[in-house]
């Protein structure tokens, strides 16, 4: 599988969320360019498409069918109780990392979304939230 060009998907909110967004589906477009069996590339979700000017950035590896990413938002950002989001100006941008599978000329897998701290000259890294995630390649170039 060649994973140089576009791609689109959609991740899915797992069961640590609130209850209006369990279940809930984004659709996403991933843009690729591969040096062997690394890959990296920028990537925007409908979700988020509208707030930031800048896309986010994506970097991983492909292995036989098992992919394994990492995506990161320009800014950190978050849903309040009203369902608007809004952006966190003064945190990183969490890592979501994504493993998965080739099945059928499409990939599905899960992610999580880790938060990094340091206290006491030592990193640690918090699950945020959890969920599944399938993308195709695009048939549109």
């Amino acid at each position: 599988m060649k994973l140089k060009g576009k791609w689109i998907g959609q991740y899915t909110y797992g069961e640590m969320y609130p209850e209006n967004y369990i279940g809930k589906s984004v659709s996403f477009e991933m843009n690729l360019t591969a040096n062997g069996i690394q890959f990296y590339g920028n990537f925007s979700d409908d979700e988020t498409r509208n707030i930031f000017q800048d896309n986010g950035i994506v970097g991983g590896f492909l292995e036989g069918d098992y992919i394994c990413f990492d995506k990161q938002y320009p800014k950190a950002w978050k849903t309040n109780e009203a369902g608007v989001i809004e952006i966190l100006e003064n945190s990183i941008a969490p890592l979501i990392k994504y493993e998965g599978v080739l099945s059928n000329n499409q990939f599905e897998g899960a992610w999580e979304i880790h938060q990094y701290y340091k206290e006491d000259d030592q990193i640690f890294s918090v699950v945020l939230g959890v969920g599944t995630w399938d993308m195709r390649k695009s048939t549109s170039q």
